[in-house]
C-alpha cells in the first residue's frame, strides 16, 4: 500500500493545490492521499486562520479527487504541527505502507532546519513539485538534498503557475476577484464566513484608492510579500508600506495642506510625501521606516533600506503593469532582486530622461549613487 501526504497552512486552499494532487494522484499510484492541513506550522510568523475553516475549505476543494482523504489530525493535536510527528502517526496506522512526502522545490533548501529531518527521510520518500520559474532551483535543491541526506528525492512532473494562499488572502482583503486562483466552492465558502477581511489600515486605503489603483496596490503587496523574508523585511512592514504607497496619488498639496513639502517638487512625486503623511495622521502609522518607504517610493534616494528598495521595486514590476520592458525586470526580480532594483532606477531615471519631463534631483542622485556604488562591488569582485 503505498500512502502520500500533503501537508499545508492551506489558508486557503487554491486551484495549484488540487492540480498538484491531481497530477500525484495519477503519477505516483498511490492507494491514498491525505492532506494534512496544519495545527500551528512551525514556519508561520503570522498568525493562521482558524483550523476549523481551514479543514472545511479543503474538504471542499480536494473532494472530487479520487482516493483523497482530508485529515483533522494535526489540527486535534496540542502545540506546533511538525512533520515527523504526523509520519510517525501514520506510520503506527499503517506499518506496512509505503509512505511518501509531497513537498515543493523551494523548501528542499531549508528542509535540513526542519525538527529531526534524518528521522523524516528514514520514515518517507521526498517527492517534490515545481511552483513557476523553479527548474533550476529544484536542480540546487536536489543535488543539496543528496549531498546532505544521501538519498535521492523523486520529482514529480508537475509545473505549477504562480499561484500562492497568500496571493488569493491578499486580493480578498483588497476586494479583488479571486475566481482565477480559488475553487468555486473555496471562494464562496470564504465569502459566507467573511474570512481576510482587511485591516483598518487596507479600509483607510480602499477608502481613498480608484478601483484601478486598489488592483495595482493589491499586486504591489504580493510582489513584495515575495521578496520579504529574502531580504530580511518584516511582511509586516512590507505589507503595511505597499497598502498604503499610493493613497494620496489622486491628492494635491491643497488637499493636504498641513504637509511640509520639499521645494520645487514635481508633481509625479507628490503622492510619496502626501501618502507618508496620510499614513501618519489618518492610518496612525509611526514606523518611520514605513514611512520612509512610502516617502520615497517614486523618486527613490541614495542609501535605501531594504524595505524601501522592496517597495520602490515592487511598485515598478508588479504583474498587472504593462510598460516595455516589464518583463525582462519582471524575470529579473525572481532570479536577483538587486538588479531588479538597479534597473528599475535605471528604467525610471531614462524614461524621465526621454520624455524630457521635470526630473527630481533626488531620482538622479539615487541613479548616480547606485551606479557607483555597482561599479565599486564589481571592482572589488576582480
Amino acid at each position: 500500500m503505498k500512502i502520500a501526504l500533503f501537508g499545508g497552512t492551506f489558508d486557503p486552499p487554491h486551484n495549484e493545490h488540487v492540480r498538484l494532487l491531481r497530477a500525484a494522484s495519477k503519477q505516483l499510484k498511490a492507494d491514498k492521499i491525505i492532506v494534512m492541513p496544519a495545527g500551528i506550522p512551525p514556519h508561520k510568523s503570522r498568525v493562521v486562520t482558524d483550523g476549523a475553516h481551514r479543514l472545511a475549505m479543503a474538504k471542499l476543494a480536494f473532494s472530487d479527487i479520487p482516493n483523497v482523504e482530508v485529515s483533522d489530525w494535526e489540527i486535534s493535536q496540542q502545540g506546533k504541527s511538525y512533520t515527523l510527528l504526523t509520519l510517525q502517526e501514520l506510520k503506527k496506522r499503517y506499518p506496512d505502507a509505503e509512505l511518501v512526502f509531497l513537498m515543493g522545490a523551494d523548501m528542499l533548501l531549508d528542509f535540513p532546519t526542519w525538527y529531526h529531518p534524518e528521522e523524516i527521510v528514514s520514515l518517507a520518500q521526498i517527492c517534490v513539485f515545481l511552483r513557476g520559474n523553479e527548474i533550476s532551483t529544484a536542480r540546487q535543491a536536489k543535488s543539496f538534498f543528496y549531498q546532505r541526506f544521501h538519498q535521492k528525492c523523486k520529482v514529480l512532473r508537475f509545473r505549477g503557475k504562480d499561484i500562492s494562499s497568500t496571493k488569493a488572502r491578499v486580493l480578498t482583503e483588497f476586494g479583488q476577484s479571486t475566481a482565477e486562483i480559488l475553487p468555486p466552492k473555496v471562494e464562496e465558502y470564504i465569502k459566507q464566513n467573511g474570512l481576510y477581511t482587511p485591516s483598518q489600515e487596507v479600509k483607510t486605503a480602499l477608502a481613498l484608492l480608484t478601483p484601478k489603483r486598489a488592483r495595482h496596490t493589491a499586486y504591489v503587496v504580493i510582489a513584495a510579500l515575495k521578496k520579504a523574508n529574502e531580504l530580511g523585511v518584516p511582511k509586516e512592514k512590507a505589507y503595511l508600506a505597499c497598502a498604503l504607497h499610493d493613497i494620496a496619488k489622486k491628492k494635491t498639496p491643497k488637499d493636504v495642506s498641513d504637509c511640509p513639502l520639499p521645494n520645487d517638487l514635481p508633481k509625479a512625486v507628490w503622492h510619496q510625501y502626501l501618502g507618508a503623511h496620510l499614513a501618519k495622521t489618518q492610518c496612525g502609522v509611526t514606523d518611520e521606516e514605513v514611512l520612509n518607504a512610502i516617502s520615497y517610493h517614486t523618486s527613490a534616494r541614495p542609501q535605501m533600506t531594504a524595505l524601501e528598495k522592496l517597495v520602490f521595486t515592487a511598485d515598478m514590476i508588479e504583474e498587472t503593469r504593462n510598460f516595455r520592458g516589464v518583463k525582462r525586470l519582471q524575470k529579473m526580480y525572481e532570479k536577483n532582486f538587486e538588479d531588479c532594483f538597479f534597473y528599475s532606477l535605471k528604467d525610471t531615471y531614462f524614461h524621465v530622461k526621454r520624455k524630457k519631463a521635470e526630473l527630481y534631483p533626488l531620482t538622479e542622485q539615487a541613479y548616480i549613487y547606485y551606479k557607483n556604488l555597482r561599479k565599486q562591488e564589481k571592482g572589488a569582485k576582480k
